[in-house]
């Protein structure tokens, strides 16, 4: 899924500071000409790219009750470049307000916090977060999301992913 040379993405980017992103998912620099290119991916002739860590997430079912236990499950793939990451797990609630899980993985804060710092990103396959739904949360759907960032950055900027980022979303009845 990468740019070809005879692509129309290529030179098509209208996003300017602070949307822009300084690299592309491969981390290949953008724009490599004045225009950077539209998408997930710069066209750049020559350059080889290292695939970055990937991460899938799913949960244990889609709907939810109180009392059900919500069991979040996580795919990860290192890649081939520098695997140290900070990693992420948000909920985006009913409403648009996101929590971040603390690294003691019983509780959720608005501030941008990692579950882990300093990660290094191994192949992995299995449950990263269990809990019980609680009495007093809205109905709804929520979304999760885990990825990683250079560590030490701020995970609110496109430019410091270091992965992908997986998402799954469940319905709070």
């Amino acid at each position: 899924l990468r740019l070809q040379i005879t692509s129309p993405a290529i030179n098509q980017a209208t996003a300017t500071p602070p949307f822009a992103v300084n690299d592309d998912y491969d981390f290949v620099q953008r724009p490599q000409d004045a225009i950077p290119d539209a998408g997930a991916y710069e066209y750049a002739s020559g350059v080889t790219t290292t695939p970055a860590p990937a991460v899938s997430l799913s949960t244990n079912q889609p709907i939810y009750a109180v009392g059900n236990t919500l069991v979040l499950s996580a795919t990860i793939t290192p890649g081939t470049q520098n695997n140290q990451v900070d990693g992420y797990i948000v909920v985006v609630i009913p409403g648009g307000a996101a929590y971040y899980l603390m690294p003691n993985m019983t509780s959720w804060s608005p501030a941008p916090t990692p579950v882990v710092r300093n990660f290094t990103v191994v192949d992995f396959a299995g449950p990263i977060y269990s809990t019980i739904v609680p009495t007093g949360l809205p109905v709804g759907s929520y979304t999760f999301s885990v990825f990683g960032v250079t560590p030490g950055s701020a995970p609110t900027n496109p430019a410091n992913l270091r992965s992908n980022v997986g998402t799954t979303t469940v319905t709070l009845h």
